[in-house]
């Protein structure tokens, strides 16, 4: 945002107010928002439904917040719950709790331990996943790395370098009965994943193609397609390998 002084707003108990241009916008009650909003940083940690569009240096959501149009930032910064159902750009983001956008998710950095649900396509430069990562669309980054906890879903995958491994299980003895089923096996599952310099395991898909490939345990692929180098492991599952 261009410098110049503005207002803050403060929302510490129940009301609807205009959007505007502010400076910082603390929303600690339950807020909503009707119009666009402009901020050099929105900080949620009460409840909030935001009506139009967003743009703001920083984003902070520590507690439940709904945008619904689209979103800009440099920065974001999920502990809470946030539901974006517009197109969301930002330079980092970062995500400890959940996100949701019912849109397109246009990111340099993007950081997860916590669950990251992405209707349509994902287009970023790296990718560093902790957690659980869904994506309906096209995912496409330069470097992709996931550490699966839970069940990570993705529909198609398309970047230089690719590396998926199972992370450490969010099962810890008694606790682990009363686990949903997405939660109780770390794994990757993707109709196809398309990288120069590819290096996974606990992954099943129905098309893995690259030019350096390498499968490791728990890997369950339906053709692999390699043009350099291609490495299985023994206790990996391939059903048809092709050198292009």
């Amino acid at each position: 945002m261009e410098e110049k002084k503005l207002n803050s707003l403060n929302i510490e108990g129940l009301g609807t107010y205009q959007g505007g241009q502010f400076d910082r916008v603390n929303i600690s009650g339950k807020g909503r928002i009707t119009g666009n909003l402009m901020c050099r940083s929105l900080d949620i940690s009460g409840m909030s439904t935001i009506e139009g569009k967003v743009e703001s240096d920083r984003i902070k959501a520590s507690g439940m917040g709904k945008m619904e149009d689209q979103v800009t930032a440099d920065e974001m910064d999920v502990s809470g719950s946030l539901e974006c159902q517009g197109n969301v750009t930002a330079k980092e983001l970062e995500i400890a709790g959940m996100f949701k956008a019912k849109q397109c998710l246009k990111v340099e950095k993007l950081y997860v331990t916590g669950m990251v649900t992405v209707e349509e396509d994902i287009t970023g430069e790296r990718i560093q996943c902790e957690g659980m990562l869904k994506s309906n669309g096209f995912l496409n980054c330069e470097s992709l790395e996931i550490s699966a906890r839970g069940c990570s879903k993705l529909n198609e995958v398309g970047a230089a370098n690719i590396k998926v491994w199972a992370g450490e299980s969010y099962i810890n003895g008694f606790i682990g009965r009363f686990l949903p089923d997405f939660l109780k096996e770390n794994k990757v599952t993707a109709n196809v994943i398309e990288g120069d310099n590819i290096e996974i395991e606990s992954c099943e898909a129905k098309i893995v193609r690259g030019k350096n490939i390498k499968l490791g345990p728990k890997c369950k692929i339906g053709l692999v397609e390699y043009t350099g180098t291609c490495e299985v492991s023994p206790e990996a599952k391939v059903d048809e390998v092709k050198q292009v």
